[in-house]
Order: structure tokens, then C-alpha cells, then sequence
């Protein structure tokens, strides 16, 4: 089965490559693009952010998808792809298809609407595929959306602040590696944790604010997503600064600290360091191994 994995991520990565040159050209693929499009039907049913992935053998295929009204539109950070449309969109009851329209290929989707997941079948190429997507929770009513400017455009976080009257000491939160939201889930693993988010409900209970954000790439922020090879670590890092500067400006907020978790402990500390924090607290975060005591 790994033959399989190896050439639908080198199919993709083709196309993608593909598609991106052919853009900027018209003619009969332009045509067929814009007919299927005006087959698409009224997506308010399904509407919002679907996180999931494609279930190739060995190594899941994160994506996120998008449905707006009678638009779609496809994520699939590993690839380096980022709202790409989506076309051919139809939604009976609970059955949903779609196709992602690259040159030359047909690239389908499958799937039933069941208690807030679509599950079904990815297809090209005569390759199949399960994919599972599941849609993404709504702000809490305690809770609100801050955006700022970063490197590369706009991100979004996610704010918590407890009800009683601040200012209040505010908690950064940074999430670990790969895929992994803001609130402690990932895309490679089955169910959800919300380890963070949980985290966050504690903090608030004992009168902390706490700001919370999805990494580039990843939820919230997936136009954020750039190739690997023009990611740096400290991308990350001037992130987590960017929300320090954002709580430094807010009356709303007294003393600043960073939690991070594995990755986002490293990401942190550096933070923390370069804002004068007032406080920083790791959580199951890399170590040398080679040190005994």
C-alpha cells in the first residue's frame, strides 16, 4: 500500500505545480471550470470550516475545506496548496460530492453528512481513498476573535477573559507540532483532546485571560500556509511576539506570560525572552537526552 501513498502525493504535488502554470491561461479548461461551477447549489446547510483529512495508508493527508454559500474552496497545507476552488458541489439531504478541478484530471469527493462529519470516498486517478472532515467548533459565547498583522497576512486568535472586572494577566498559548489547532488537536490523530482548550476554561475560572491561535497553516489560519522550504522556525516565533505586542497595547490585560506546549514550549521560551515576559511555563517540552541525574 505505500506504492499508493507515494504516488497520490506525487500526483498531487504534480498537478498542483500544474494547475498554478496554467492559470494564467484561458481556453477550454478556463470554460469547463466556470460550467461546473454553476452547478453548484446552496451550501448553507454545510457551511463554515471542515478540518480533516484524506486517509492515504501510513501517513494521512490533512485538509481543510470550506463551504461559503455556493462557494468551496480546498486547503491542503502539505502540498502547499491554499483555497483552491473546488467545483461541481452538490448537497441532496445528507449526500455532498464535489470535485477539486486540476488540468486534465477528475478529482472527486464523496461523502455523507452525519452528526457534524462528512465521511466518504477521495478518488483519482483510479486510486481510492476514505476521507473523514469534521467541522470545526464555533466561538463560544465567553469568547471572541482578535486578529492581527503578521508576516504573510492576517491571523486570527482566540480570546478568553474571565467575567469578572480586569485588568486581568493574560496567558499566550502556543500549540506543538505539526497539524496541531488551537485547541490541542491534530488532524493526524483520531477524536479530539482539547487539551488547550480546556487549559483555557481552567485559566479563566482563576481569573487569567488566556489568547490562543492556530499555527500558519493550520485552521483559523490556513492562508497563512507557505512550501515548507519557505517556512522558518522563526516565523513561529515572531507570531507569538505579534500577540505580545497586540496584548501590550489592550488595557484589558496587566501582566503577560507564554505557555507553550512540545514545539510551542520552544517557540515560547524564545518569545518570552525577546518581550520580557512576566511569566513562562513549559509543558512536555524537548529535552537533552544525553543529560542523567
Amino acid at each position: 500500500m505505500a506504492h499508493k501513498k507515494i504516488l497520490i502525493l506525487t500526483i498531487l504535488t504534480f498537478l498542483i505545480v500544474l494547475s498554478g502554470c496554467n492559470s494564467k491561461q484561458g481556453g477550454d479548461n478556463v470554460s469547463e471550470s466556470k460550467e461546473e461551477s454553476k452547478q453548484t447549489v446552496s451550501l448553507e446547510k454545510v457551511e463554515g470550516v471542515w478540518e480533516g483529512s484524506i486517509n492515504v495508508p501510513n501517513q494521512p493527508l490533512p485538509i481543510t475545506v470550506k463551504f461559503i454559500k455556493e462557494d468551496g474552496k480546498i486547503s491542503i497545507p502539505i502540498q502547499g496548496l491554499n483555497n483552491h476552488p473546488l467545483t461541481n458541489i452538490t448537497l441532496n439531504d445528507k449526500n455532498i460530492t464535489f470535485n477539486m478541478p486540476l488540468p486534465g484530471q477528475k478529482i472527486t469527493f464523496v461523502g455523507k453528512l452525519a452528526d457534524e462529519k462528512i465521511t466518504g470516498t477521495f478518488t483519482q486517478q483510479g486510486q481510492s481513498f476514505p476521507f473523514e472532515l469534521t467541522k470545526s467548533d464555533d466561538v463560544a459565547k465567553d469568547e471572541q476573535l482578535e486578529e492581527i498583522t503578521v508576516h504573510g497576512g492576517k491571523m486570527t486568535a482566540q480570546l478568553k477573559i474571565p467575567e469578572e472586572e480586569g485588568p486581568f494577566p493574560l496567558m499566550i498559548i502556543i500549540a506543538g507540532s505539526g497539524p496541531t489547532d488551537r485547541d490541542g488537536n491534530s488532524l493526524l490523530m483520531v477524536g479530539k483532546n482539547n487539551s488547550l482548550k480546556m487549559l483555557a476554561e481552567e485559566l479563566s475560572k482563576e481569573g487569567i485571560a488566556s489568547i490562543r491561535y492556530d499555527k500558519r497553516g493550520v485552521g483559523q489560519n490556513i492562508a497563512l500556509a507557505s512550501k515548507e522550504e519557505d517556512l522558518k522556525f522563526d516565523h513561529y516565533i515572531e507570531d507569538a511576539i505579534a500577540w505580545a505586542d497586540f496584548a501590550k497595547e489592550d488595557k484589558r490585560f496587566s501582566e503577560i506570560g507564554f505557555i507553550g506546549h512540545s514545539e510551542g514550549s520552544l517557540v515560547g521560551m524564545v518569545a518570552a525572552q525577546k518581550v520580557g515576559a512576566d511569566l513562562f511555563i513549559s509543558l512536555a517540552a524537548q529535552g537533552d537526552q544525553s543529560m542523567r541525574f
